[in-house]
């Protein structure tokens, strides 16, 4: 007996097929209708629907796969980049902004952490001995010589 309005028909069916379609809903997480069209799919396998349905279902799990990896690689180019650019701008910054002397044994550069004791020490020496911007100096000597 077919109900109009959706199509749906009652009828008795073995047991097994009913335990074979409630396996299909509880294992795809399917309604009770959609686990019987899949169910008549599945059951007429040499079909062109149940191709495309193959087929479709394995370039899902081919495109998943493709961006995972698409993703981890995405992701490792981005970090070797921070990590160039992060070193680069740290190569630069010391280059053109590090405070340093040159060491009385080897001659090498000594830098100086900023804040430290031994830059403390030079801002201190710099102060006693008036070292000061050259613009500074020049408006100190004309306000005097006014």
């Amino acid at each position: 007996m077919a109900s109009p309005a959706t199509g749906a028909v009652r009828v008795w069916i073995p047991k097994e097929l009913y335990m074979a379609v409630l396996r299909l809903q509880v294992s795809e997480n399917l309604d009770w209708e959609d686990a019987c069209r899949r169910a008549a799919v599945l059951l007429d396998e040499g079909s062109e629907k149940y191709a495309k349905l193959l087929k479709r279902e394995a370039e899902r799990l081919y495109s998943s796969r493709f961006m995972q990896q698409f993703n981890r690689a995405r992701k490792s180019v981005a970090e070797e980049a921070y990590r160039r650019g992060y070193r680069d701008g740290y190569e630069k910054g010391r280059a053109d902004h590090a405070i340093w002397y040159y060491c009385a044994v080897c001659g090498g550069k000594i830098y100086v952490k900023p804040g430290s004791k031994s830059h403390m020490a030079i801002i201190r020496y710099m102060k006693e001995h008036g070292w000061g911007h050259t613009t500074c100096h020049k408006k100190s000597k004309d306000s005097r010589l006014s």
